[in-house]
Order: C-alpha cells, then structure tokens, then sequence
C-alpha cells in the first residue's frame, strides 16, 4: 500500500483511539517511521482528541459554605457533602469520557467521509480526462476513416512526380480528386535546401502556372495543396520562404501529367 492510500486507510484514526489489532499497530509503526507526514498525521490527531478531553473533562469545584468551618458538626457536614457528591461526580466522569469517545468516533467518520469526498472528486477529475482522450481518439479516428475513403476512391488518381536532373532521387507522391476539389501531396525524398528557401507547387492550368501551396520537405506525413480544375501538370519548384507568385523554373525539382 503507498503512502496516499494508507492515509486514506483511516487506519491512523483507529489507531489513535487505540483500536487496531497489534498487526495494525505494527503496521502504522513502521509507516510512521518511513514517512514523517504519516507521523505529523499521527501526532495531529493525538492533540485534537487530547484537547478534546481537557475541554470536556474538569475536575469537579466544591463550593465553601462560610458556615461549614465553623464547628466540627459543620466538618462533618462537609464529609456528607462529598460523600453524597461522589456519585454524581463519577457519573460525570463517564458521561465525559463517554462525550470524548463520540467526539473521537465522529471526528474518525467526518475525516472518512472528507477523504472519501476527496477520492470521488479525483475520480471525476479522471473520468473527465478519460472521456476528453476518448473523444480525441474518436476524433482521430474519424479523420483515418475519411483518409482511407479518399484514398480508396475511384476518382482519386494517385501520382507519382518524377525528379528532374536537379533531384533525380526525389519521391513525391499526389493523391488528386478533382471532383471532390481535393488534393494531397507526401513527401517521401526530396533534396535539403537552404532554410531561406521552401518547396513550391503549381499546376499549369491553360499554360499558366497556379499556385497550389507550400511544402515542407522534412515532413511525410500527407499535407493539404489546392485541387483546381483543368491542370495539365504538377510541378514543384524550390522558391524563397513564403514561395512567389511566379515559379523559377530553372529551380523545377519534380513534375507529372496528369491524365
């Protein structure tokens, strides 16, 4: 058991009014030992049930009636006088021990129920946490269904772009459906550039060159570009950050037809 659940245990208050099995005695010992806030814990309770009991516990007063000195009949008086008082004197004595105990056993269950309160809350702290991952999974797991049913679509054409003679060793692939007006490209090879510059795709549409997006060469993982309608060819090209409105074709790393 660790440390947090023998706290929880609400073998400490038991232990404190003296309660538990010489096993358990044992027990809280050796953990009082290992872990001094057990023993804080421990000596916490000692003083709030000893405090108690100095509260309810006082010794009885007895109240000198001038009279009663004056004479041996009246010392006699006074032997009566504590005589006949001993009997209520010890029937409060119990009914402040009696008062203690209670109080010790009610303090032993407010201090159960606070922990059992503390240990549903994190319980609902953790079911929340558990719902929210539950929910981005079922996120994620709708966003592979809908890859796998655009991949899988007949009118998705997948392309591979070939390397030019700057990048012969290139591999870019582009997932195109012109229908639904999407595209993406993965990156699997292509050269490093300098971190001034950054892949670029276009499409030439009519023979003009469209934009169609940023690349990022370093990461393989499928990346939305532009799906426009009546392109001849893919081509990325390596352009400044941020890319330009006109492609370098002198910088042209990659093209394909398309059918």
């Amino acid at each position: 058991m660790d440390k947090e659940r023998f706290l929880q245990s609400g073998l400490l208050e038991q232990y404190v009014l003296g309660l538990t099995t010489e096993e358990e005695n044992e027990e809280v010992e050796r953990y009082a030992h290992a872990f001094p806030e057990i023993q804080s814990e421990i000596d916490l309770l000692r003083n709030a049930v000893r405090q108690y009991a100095e509260e309810q516990i006082a010794t009885p007063k007895i109240n000198h009636h001038p009279y009663l000195s004056a004479s041996p009949t009246a010392q006699e008086d006074e032997e009566d006088f504590f005589t006949e008082k001993s009997a209520p004197a010890m029937s409060q004595w119990i009914m402040a021990i009696f008062l203690v105990l209670f109080a010790a056993f009610g303090f032993y269950y407010f201090s159960q129920a606070q922990r059992s309160q503390e240990r549903l809350s994190q319980l609902n702290k953790n079911f929340i946490a558990f719902k929210n991952d539950c929910q981005k999974e079922q996120e994620s797991l709708q966003e592979l269904q809908q890859q796998v049913a655009f991949y899988e679509n007949n009118l998705t054409s997948p392309l591979q772009l070939e390397g030019t003679s700057l990048a012969p060793d290139s591999e870019v692939r582009v997932f195109w459906n012109e229908q639904e007006q999407l595209a993406v490209v993965q990156v699997f090879s292509l050269p490093d550039h300098p971190v001034s510059k950054q892949y670029q795709i276009w499409a030439d549409i009519a023979g003009t060159m469209v934009n169609l997006g940023m690349i990022d060469a370093h990461n393989t993982e499928p990346q939305i570009i532009r799906c426009l309608p009546k392109a001849s060819s893919l081509n990325i090209t390596l352009e400044p950050v941020g890319g330009s409105k006109v492609p370098h074709v002198d910088q042209l790393y990659a093209n394909v037809s398309l059918p």
